[in-house]
């Protein structure tokens, strides 16, 4: 594609991007071919999207980070229980290990819920920002570019 606007193949810098309005006959400016040529080679650092939206982010890496904390706990607790209601007969282990592992499943339930949330609604607004971002800078190109 940047071929074809900086006419690096042996072309003349004209217009070929376009075959359904047949524009190879219009000579595109330097100006706009050195602009387009510009955005397609050079992107911007991804923060420069997430950061108006930092503090949803953040939020998302702490659900996720929580979701992974507590991934080990239900394994550590089987073993207590096992052995307290099986071996020694607790009866305080038979009543807290079972409400332990509910208060488990709900933070990690949560958890999951707001980082898988979080980082779709940021994904969702960063999309709508490159494609304001493309539809503005579209718009303000000359109607030969198009």
């Amino acid at each position: 594609m940047a071929d074809a606007l900086s006419g690096a193949r042996g072309g003349s810098g004209r217009c070929t991007l376009n075959p359904v309005f047949r524009l190879q006959d219009q000579p595109l400016p330097d100006k706009v071919r050195a602009y387009a040529y510009d955005q397609l080679t050079t992107l911007p650092p991804p923060a420069r999207y997430v950061k108006p939206y930092w503090r949803v982010f953040a939020l998302s890496i702490l659900g996720m980070a929580v979701m992974a904390a507590t991934e080990p706990l239900l394994p550590a607790l089987l073993k207590p229980m096992l052995d307290g209601t099986f071996v020694d007969k607790d009866e305080n282990v038979m009543r807290l290990v079972p409400i332990f592992i509910l208060v488990i499943f709900l933070v990690r339930g949560i958890a999951s819920f707001v980082g898988t949330y979080a980082i779709s609604w940021v994904g969702n607004k960063l999309v709508m920002d490159l494609r304001e971002e493309m539809f503005r800078k579209l718009l303000a190109l000359p109607t030969r570019f198009l």
